[in-house]
């Protein structure tokens, strides 16, 4: 079968004529019939039936016509192509963002096999591959993918800027610093530094660059290749934040440490870690560890882990960084070493909150608790002390994240025993992890006392806690029956809180319960109202705000409110089962209430029954205000 010289793009082929008693030229110059056993894709028999459609039609047969519907074939192809090669790229990305790493490889393999797709749509679709390859630990086929993409005639240097990055960074990783120097100098070379489209390019070579020398023991090289990319971060204003800043603080502090210039080291890891974006909490893990490393040294301790000096190459991907650290520290013999007992116990707490933030909360309290075990075996120093409490600061979350709420009780009691007094902001977590836990056993009795206390000890700069402190206190007087000492502490409570509108949501709601209780409806009806506006992100404050709305319209008599009140609040997630049985019993007393007075006034004034029209504008009403919240 032949391919048509007039098509610009392989794989389309045409068919026979369809014009009646056409001459035998004609069709020797079509070719042979198309096998239909020929598998093509979806879009190449668009194409192609578009293209019979519009060549062998009768009026087709005037050659000038013929060649302009070539000529509009080929470019609604172009356009068509153009389209769909977007399409993988952007589902691609899309993928990625998402985290379906399998999705991606399977989609970007299969957009390269494309014959159609350009040299830059390949060569993005390169990039993302070398990306995940990385990401995965698999540096070889990343190295390929980024040579291919190299490889390719496109003009974006951005791309080209990036391929050359993922190639240089595989190569580091897989231990061969000689030829990542040699591929990264090559492709700085391609760019211009000042240039700020590729100074970033510029900036992420030399990271790498100053990366190689540290595996190749080349530190002053090390130091040399980041001060130089540093001095780019600074000509670009970026902040010292940005992550790439704490990658190369990285590399300088691992040079410092080979050039034995521990102090230097020792006061750059600290610098980084204070610039480190919070979020980086491995890359901070890394940073303490080296820092640990360069005061161990300072103090001639014996025999450190070889590991605490040198983290190259990177930890498996398989093997958490947080285990990996505390492996490290289990390592350190501190019987042997006791002038890093406190160093170290300091390190177990920054690790704890570290786990603490990333959810590995079982971790956190292990942690924690070898942190607390170290410092019993040290003299009773204030410094000390201090790093006590704040060991059993982040004991305590751990404790009630994972609902050991009475042993979170146990740890925090240390704080209604006077043993934290002066010390503000530890006492005002102290005292509010101690509280939370206390009000989910429902010792209410407890918390308000603790409440109180809290509320005595602790200074209005801590305003956040002491706003917590009232919601808690409203929480107990509410179980205990006073509904007025809930008021007066709620109302207290959002004199703290500020901007936290989750916080908020829950002061109005205990307030309107209050009211409720007390029988003022109408104020009931007004502070569930100002809750609800607030529009907090906490769904299940809007639930409980919506079901006390409801009860106080009900009251009120206003039964088509109350229904549709109570209906979303089932909608937005009121869980507890009382709550929602009397939910469903005000929906339920509603609808009958409405019927009755319905039927009533029906049976007064046949005119007074709604219209189509007003039932219809009701509907309207009430799906506006739902789709409002």
């Amino acid at each position: 079968m032949t391919t048509s010289p007039l098509l610009p793009y392989h794989g389309f082929t045409i068919g026979p004529p369809t014009v009646p008693n056409a001459p035998s030229e004609t069709s020797k110059r079509w070719g042979p019939p198309h096998d239909p056993s020929q598998e093509t894709s979806r879009i190449s028999s668009i194409v192609s039936h578009h293209f019979q459609r519009v060549v062998h039609s009768p009026s087709s047969l005037n050659i000038g016509k013929k060649v302009r519907s070539f000529s509009a074939l080929s470019a609604e192809r172009k356009k068509c192509e153009e389209e769909l090669a977007k399409k993988y790229l952007s589902e691609a990305v899309f993928l990625y963002e998402q985290g379906n790493l399998t999705e991606v490889e399977r989609i970007a393999n299969e957009g390269l096999e494309v014959r159609y797709f350009g040299p830059k749509i390949k060569g993005e679709l390169d990039y993302l591959l070398s990306k995940i390859f990385n990401e995965t630990g698999r540096y070889g086929e990343a190295i390929m993918h980024a040579a291919n993409g190299l490889s390719r005639d496109f003009r974006s240097w951005t791309l080209k800027g990036a391929l050359y990055h993922e190639q240089v960074f595989a190569y580091n990783q897989l231990g061969r610093p000689n030829v990542a120097k040699k591929i990264a100098t090559e492709g700085m070379a391609q760019f211009d530094s000042e240039d700020p489209q590729t100074k970033p390019i510029h900036l992420k070579l030399l990271a790498q660059i100053s990366f190689a020398c540290n595996l190749e023991k080349d530190f002053s090289g090390a130091i040399q290749k980041a001060y130089e990319a540093l001095k780019l971060i600074a000509d670009e204003k970026k902040k010292l934040s940005d992550p790439i800043t704490t990658f190369i603080d990285r590399q300088i502090v691992t040079a410092y440490i080979g050039l034995e210039k521990f102090f230097e080291a020792e006061t750059c890891a600290a610098t980084a870690i204070w610039n480190a974006p919070k979020h980086l909490v491995n890359e901070i893990a890394e940073l303490y560890l080296l820092r640990l490393g360069a005061q161990i040294k300072q103090l001639d301790v014996k025999n450190p882990p070889d590991r605490l000096l040198y983290s190259y190459p990177s930890v498996p991907k398989d093997f958490s960084k947080f285990d990996w650290l505390k492996s490290i520290l289990d390592e350190i013999d501190t019987k042997k070493n006791p002038s890093i007992c406190s160093l170290i116990s300091e390190l177990y707490h920054h690790l704890s909150q570290m786990c603490n933030q990333s959810g590995r909360i079982e971790l956190a309290e292990v942690v924690a608790q070898k942190g607390i075990e170290i410092l019993d075996t040290l003299p009773l120093l204030t410094t000390n002390y201090l790093l006590f409490l704040e060991l059993t600061e982040q004991l305590a979350h751990s404790y009630n994240a994972q609902g050991k709420y009475h042993k979170a009780e146990m740890a925090t009691a240390i704080v209604t025993m006077g043993k934290c007094d002066g010390e503000d902001v530890i006492t005002a977590k102290l005292y509010s992890y101690h509280i939370h836990a206390l009000c989910c056993q429902e010792k209410f009795f407890d918390a308000h006392a603790q409440c109180d206390e809290a509320r005595k000890k602790i200074s209005d700069i801590h305003q956040h806690e002491l706003a917590e402190f009232h919601f808690y206190l409203g929480v107990s007087w509410s179980n205990n029956g006073n509904p007025d000492r809930v008021i007066e502490s709620a109302l207290q409570g959002l004199v703290y809180v500020h901007n936290n509108q989750n916080l908020k949501a829950w002061l109005y709601y205990l307030i309107s319960d209050a009211f409720y209780r007390k029988g003022e409806w109408k104020k009931s009806e007004i502070y569930a109202t100002y809750g609800i506006s607030l529009f907090s992100q906490d769904p299940k404050a809007i639930a409980w705000l919506y079901y006390s709305l409801s009860c106080a319209q009900y009251q009120q008599q206003n039964y088509k409110d109350a229904q549709e009140s109570a209906e979303i609040a089932l909608e937005k997630g009121l869980v507890k089962k009382k709550a929602m049985n009397s939910a469903k019993e005000i929906i339920k007393s509603c609808l009958q209430k409405e019927s009755i007075v319905l039927s009533a006034t029906t049976s007064y004034s046949p005119l007074s029954q709604p219209s189509t029209d007003s039932l219809q504008q009701r509907a309207r009403t009430r799906k506006s205000r739902r789709n409002s919240v």
